[in-house]
Parts: structure tokens; sequence; C-alpha cells
């Protein structure tokens, strides 16, 4: 397994925004939230490793869209640490298609 500092891991990512480019498609990320971000002590990702993967997509021509607060959203809307439930996934399609309809009209 790679570590997360490892260059080669973003290889891939590197590569589709490479394949994107060439064929004039927008490239559109966004890292979704865990029920570890509303548990005592918060979030358990690796900030640094965050920044390098929204360094390397800005750098690649991508954009990236920050949905970690979602008003309404809280723990008891995931199955399990990552999964949404059904109410959990309605919340955060409402707001990526809000931010998605806001980014539309700049």
């Amino acid at each position: 397994m790679l570590d997360e500092a490892d260059p080669a891991r973003f290889l891939y990512l590197e590569a589709l925004l490479a394949l994107a480019r060439q064929r004039g498609l927008r490239m559109l990320f966004t890292p979704l939230p865990e029920r570890s971000a509303f548990s005592p002590g918060g979030a358990h990702r690796n900030p640094e490793y965050e920044q390098r993967v929204a360094e390397t997509i800005r750098a690649g021509g991508g954009e990236l869209l920050d949905l970690e607060q979602i008003p309404g959203l809280g723990p008891q809307h995931f199955e399990d640490d990552v999964h949404l439930n059904a109410e959990g996934q309605r919340i955060v399609t409402r707001a990526i298609g809000q931010a998605l309809a806001a980014k539309m009209e700049r």
C-alpha cells in the first residue's frame, strides 16, 4: 500500500485530469462528509493529504466543490462511518445540486 504522501498515489488522478483537459471536459470533485466529522475529536481525515489532493485537482485544471459543512446533516444520517442512509443521501444530493446551480450562475 502506498503512503499517503507518495507521489505515485496521485498518478491516476493526474492522468484523469489530463484526459479530461484533452477532451475539453470540466471535472468537478467533491469530498463527501464522514460520520467521524460529527464525533468528539472531529474527522479522522488527514489534512495534509487532503490539501495535496486539492492542489493536484486544481493544478490539473479540475475544480473542487467543498461540501464539508452541509446544513441539516448529522451523525444520524449515516449507515456506517462513510455510507449515508436514505435521508442523508437526500440532504447531500440537494446540497450538491444547489452548489452546482450556484456555480453555473457564475
